[in-house]
């Protein structure tokens, strides 16, 4: 209890002290508060009710390319219409802030700037006119979601004329609306630029990577991968060609040898024989041979086509036979005057040089044949080993054909859904061209305010009196902080050994000279 009285006495003592620190700054706010009450003017505030309407069109026809936020919409919309350039063509449209004539609400924070020689005292500036107005506009969402949406939001104006206050806020309320409409048009115009800018982009690429696949099937034709069975089934066949060419080759090398034999063996009218036999042979084997080769031909055409190689080959073969048949036959015509000659030592020939002509005749026709067989066998043996080329690149082509047709497909699928999407977006744009999409709308238009609005005198006097108490108590403390003094005993405690044997009070000598004064009179 004596520790409580003693620092209640201590705090007394110091307030006695600093009185004057104390009462100075404490009649300056209260004086201040009073000159700042009686500038006040009062405001009035209008306000605007705007509805968020969603798209008119359901969702699952047309799909919106703007999907933000009310409240983030608002927020930039906020930011474009508070710009300086809209500001200054409402400032000056209705004439604002043309001086300190109390139109706005700080009008008395600008009497104690001019007071002080901090403004100038004059029109406000534009800059200080545009900051003003923002301060006097607030856009409150009204049923704001987590996500960040509303149903719809106010707009409020408050100013010192009330018919400028409405209107002005129609104003906003028309210019937000107007903005908001112009935003969400340029989206949708926006998003189907870009689509498209990006879908001519897919089908150059697409249109590339065709161009690759084509050159790689032209560049390994035969080799593709769903060739390959066409490929194993020729190569069988080839391979069963080329064996019974060979068993025929070596029947045919068999029996010329026979013949050979023959011949060898029957004495020493060969040399006629040899003689006669090419004749009678020019007129004989090229014709079975011929017959042979067509007869080969309807075989390959029946299960080949015109193009097939066997088939050209053959064709060959026939078309070579066949000339020499002509030729023979023109020989033969022309010959006869050298048969006629000839005529006796024909008649004179015995049976057996027709039996070595015959002979003769055979040889030249096997002779004949086993040219066609090994012809025909070093043809076969060249497809063959194409073939089987062919059938050994087909897993490399196959996986590099798999790889180009990957990035094909996902080239694409990526351009069939660019397509899709720039329907969709075109849709979107004709919806807000056509203002069926999300929209605002007015559904409380700006009020006339009729009651201003004032701010309470006793609640700044109050303030301006608490505001200078606090500086005085302040300054006072930081005056006893910083010069510190003995004035009691207790305060030499702790700080000196020895203890206080007596205290002196304060003296003053102006008394005791005055009353010696009136007894020497």
């Amino acid at each position: 209890m004596n520790d409580q009285s003693t620092n209640f006495q201590d705090i007394l003592e110091i307030i006695y002290r600093r009185k004057w620190v104390i009462l100075i700054p404490l009649l300056l706010g209260a004086l201040g508060s009073v000159y700042i009450s009686m500038g006040v003017k009062p405001y009035y505030i209008s306000s605007t009710l705007i509805l968020v309407e969603h798209q008119k069109v359901p969702e699952s026809y047309v799909t919106p390319t703007d999907t933000t936020p009310v409240a983030t919409r608002l927020s930039t919309i906020t930011q474009q219409i508070m710009s300086r350039t809209n500001l200054e063509k409402i400032i000056k449209e209705f004439n604002l802030y043309r001086g300190n004539e109390g139109d706005d609400l700080v009008w008395g924070m600008s009497r104690i700037k001019k007071y002080l020689g901090i403004d100038g005292g004059g029109k406000t500036s534009m800059e200080d006119a545009v900051e003003k107005m923002r301060d006097s506009i607030e856009v409150e969402v009204i049923g704001k979601t987590k996500r960040g949406g509303g149903d719809a939001f106010t707009i409020s104006y408050q100013g010192a004329d009330p018919t400028k206050t409405m209107d002005i806020t129609n104003d906003l309320a028309s210019m937000f609306i107007e903005e908001n409409l112009k935003i969400r048009e340029m989206n949708a115009e926006g998003t189907s630029v870009f689509l498209e800018s990006e879908l001519g982009k897919s089908r150059e690429e697409l249109e590339v990577k065709e161009d690759a696949i084509r050159k790689f099937k032209e560049t390994n034709r035969g080799a593709l991968p769903d060739q390959l069975d066409s490929n194993l089934r020729t190569l069988d066949r080839l391979q069963l060609e080329l064996q019974s060419m060979r068993n025929d080759l070596r029947s045919a090398k068999d029996r010329k040898a026979a013949l050979e034999d023959a011949i060898y063996n029957s004495g020493s009218e060969n040399n006629e024989a040899v003689l006669l036999g090419p004749e009678v042979s020019l007129s004989a084997n090229p014709v079975k041979e011929l017959e042979r080769l067509r007869s080969l031909l309807d075989q390959l055409l029946s299960t080949y086509t015109e193009n097939y190689p066997d088939v050209q080959v053959v064709r060959s073969n026939i078309k070579q036979l066949e000339d020499k048949i002509a030729k023979t036959t023109e020989q033969e015509s022309s010959g006869k005057n050298e048969d006629a000659k000839k005529g006796e030592i024909v008649k004179k020939a015995p049976s057996k040089k027709v039996i070595y002509s015959k002979r003769n005749m055979e040889i030249l026709s096997i002779k004949s044949q086993i040219n066609f067989y090994e012809n025909r066998n070093s043809q076969l043996v060249k497809q063959i080993k194409r073939y089987e080329k062919r059938v050994e690149a087909v897993p490399g082509n196959e996986q590099k054909l798999a790889d180009l047709k990957r990035g094909y497909s996902i080239m694409l699928r990526n351009y069939q859904s660019l397509k899709e999407k720039i329907l969709d977006a075109r849709l979107a744009e004709n919806m807000e061209k056509k203002q069926k999409g999300e929209r605002f709308r007015v559904i409380d238009p700006a009020n006339h305010p009729e009651k201003p609005i004032y701010f309470s005198k006793y609640k700044i006097i109050m303030a301006g009196f608490l505001g200078g108490l606090g500086v005085g108590a302040g300054l006072a403390y930081l005056l006893e902080f910083l010069n510190p003094a003995f004035r009691k005993p207790e305060d030499f405690l702790g700080v000196i050994d020895p203890p206080v044997l007596a205290t002196i009070p304060f003296y003053s000598s102006e008394p005791d000279v005055k009353k010696s004064a009136v007894n020497v009179s």
